[in-house]
């Protein structure tokens, strides 16, 4: 065999294997051909009964259609009705809150005017407390004075009773010594003239002085505020009272030393003078009233 004869042997297999291939495609396609127009037909019948079906659902629903239509009319115009109506409760509420308004406006008004006359009473409360702490104080101010002027006044009694008795004692001793002095000037024919004093003769200073008690010494010395600047001198007497916490005469008080800015004295005592001890504080002074 030569080499055209192998050429056609092997084109007509490879034609052969060709054709082969076409018959199977051929009868694939037709067996597929056949099973699709076989569901086709099967969905055409589905769909030929769900026409029918849709038809009638449709027919059914159309009606139902027809009647929510009429029923919506139907509620539109109650839904209509139900609008005009509340339109009109509406517009009335819409005046009912107009005149709230205008009383509340007012009713704010008044309430403004109240806390404006609120604020006014309360500063006219204010100038009236003011007024009654014044008031108040200006009274015990008073109370206080007059406790102290019925302090004063009582004290002012108790030494002018304390002056009366002294002054009845110095009274009684010039009587005294003007007998004395009668006596001695009959008895003595040789003209001597000299008396023997009194150690409790009063013998004050020519000019008015005041003080007070710095200190008191255990032998009976007491030291003064005044001295020789105020013309206070060796030997003048002092009258030493008390004001407080009652008026009391305390007895006289002899200079025995005298300096610049103060002094040093002997208390005296007499009868008539209390027995209350001088103390630091006690007034000293040439009388017990001021010329």
């Amino acid at each position: 065999m030569n080499i055209v004869g192998k050429i056609l042997v092997v084109l007509n297999l490879v034609f052969a294997l060709v054709v082969a291939g076409f018959l199977t495609i051929d009868y694939a396609t037709r067996t597929n051909w056949k099973k699709a127009y076989d569901e086709l037909k099967r969905e055409m019948q589905v769909a030929s009964v769900n026409t029918s079906t849709y038809q009638q659902t449709f027919g059914g629903m159309n009606n139902k259609v027809k009647k929510l239509e009429t029923e919506l009319e139907v509620e539109r115009q109650k839904h209509s009705d139900d609008i005009s109506l509340k339109d009109v409760a509406l517009l009335e509420a819409n005046n009912r809150i107009m005149e709230e308004m205008d009383k509340a406006k007012k009713a704010d008004l008044a309430a403004k005017k109240a806390q404006a006359a609120e604020a006014r009473l309360l500063e006219e409360v204010k100038g009236q407390m003011t007024a009654v702490g014044i008031r108040e104080k200006t009274i015990l101010k008073i109370e206080d004075e007059n406790r102290n002027l019925r302090a004063s006044a009582i004290a002012n009694e108790n030494l002018s009773k304390a002056l009366q008795v002294r002054n009845e004692h110095l009274l009684e001793q010039v009587m005294q010594a003007r007998r004395d002095l009668a006596r001695l000037e009959s008895g003595n024919k040789g003209g001597n003239t000299e008396v023997s004093t009194d150690p409790s003769r009063p013998n004050p200073p020519k000019v008015f002085v005041k003080g007070q008690v710095n200190e008191v010494g255990k032998d009976g010395l007491v030291e003064i505020s005044i001295g020789s600047d105020q013309g206070l001198k060796k030997y003048n007497t002092l009258e030493v009272y008390r004001l407080s916490p009652k008026a009391e005469y305390l007895g006289t008080v002899r200079i025995v030393e005298v300096y610049n800015h103060r002094a040093v004295g002997r208390l005296v005592r007499s009868s008539f003078t209390t027995r209350s001890p001088v103390r630091q504080g006690d007034r000293v002074a040439s009388t017990l009233e001021r010329p």
